[in-house]
């Protein structure tokens, strides 16, 4: 089930996270962007969420994540769970958009549209998902293999 952008994750559920660049503008245009960006999400994601399975490609990304429990989220943003995890996600777009384009003279928007969320509802759906997003290099011809 794919959620409206205006709903929130909610605490202690699983959720495949994407997002892609506007046209066919790159999201990462050295080694240091992907450096800077698995920074961001260490510090702006991981506080608020699980990471199970990622892919960086050149112009999107793809997550399977599980948002934290509700007490803890409670306890260490001391506001809505909701809230939280949605400043969270907010402020790492901006701030990786933001040096992003600071770092490669560029204006405008980076990403196409606020990231994309499906809801995460059943284990074999879980396993179909960390395939998929393992298999994705693959699919776009970046690699010929996993390894």
């Amino acid at each position: 089930m794919k959620l409206n952008n205006s709903e929130r994750m909610q605490a202690n559920e699983t959720y495949h996270v994407y997002n892609k660049t506007v046209g066919d503008e790159l999201m990462f245009k050295s080694p240091d962007d992907y450096s800077y960006f698995l920074k961001k999400v260490q510090q702006y994601l991981l506080p608020v969420c699980d990471i199970f399975a990622y892919c960086l490609l050149p112009n999107h990304f793809h997550f399977l994540l599980r948002i934290k429990n509700e007490q803890y989220l409670i306890h260490s943003f001391k506001e809505d769970p909701e809230v939280a995890v949605s400043k969270a996600f907010n402020k790492f777009f901006v701030s990786y958009a933001k040096s992003f384009n600071y770092a490669h003279r560029r204006m405008g928007r980076l990403f196409l549209q606020s990231f994309k969320r499906i809801y995460v509802n059943h284990p074999n759906y879980f396993m179909t998902l960390v395939i998929y997003i393992h298999r994705n290099p693959i699919h776009h011809e970046l690699v010929s293999s996993y390894e």
